[in-house]
Parts: C-alpha cells; structure tokens; sequence
C-alpha cells in the first residue's frame, strides 16, 4: 500500500509539472506520454497523435520521468 501511495504521488507531480512519462504496468506494458488527469483509482495518459488510454493507478508499478519535451516526441 505505501508504494502505490508513493506512486500515486510521482503520478500527481507528473501531471502538475507537465512532464513526459513512461509508465511500467503489472503487464509488462510500457506506455509513455502526458499524464492528462488523476483522479482517485485512474489516470487518462495523453500519448502521441491524440491517443488518450484510460488506466487504473493500481496496474502501474514503476513511473519513469523522460527527459524530452512532448513536443520532441
């Protein structure tokens, strides 16, 4: 539970700070982008070209802040 409280955190800051992030799930899946909202249990991920995924914030496991810009991706 701690470690979700923790990641729940990084999320928020991702979101305020308007950072690039690559998310690692319980699936082994690796999706990257903008973090769009979050709220309570999910996140809209804002990827290229428009793509917006809806994710629940239980499923990530690790959250990886990028060093590019969203407009370099």
């Amino acid at each position: 539970m701690e470690q979700l409280k923790t990641i729940e955190a990084s999320l928020l800051q991702a979101y305020e700070l308007n950072c690039v992030v690559r998310l690692t799930l319980i699936n082994g899946a690796t999706p990257s982008g903008l973090i769009a909202a979050v709220d309570g249990t999910s996140l809209l991920l804002n990827q290229q070209a428009g793509v917006v995924e809806r994710l629940e914030i239980s499923e990530v496991v690790e959250i990886t802040f990028l060093k590019e810009s969203w407009w370099q991706r």
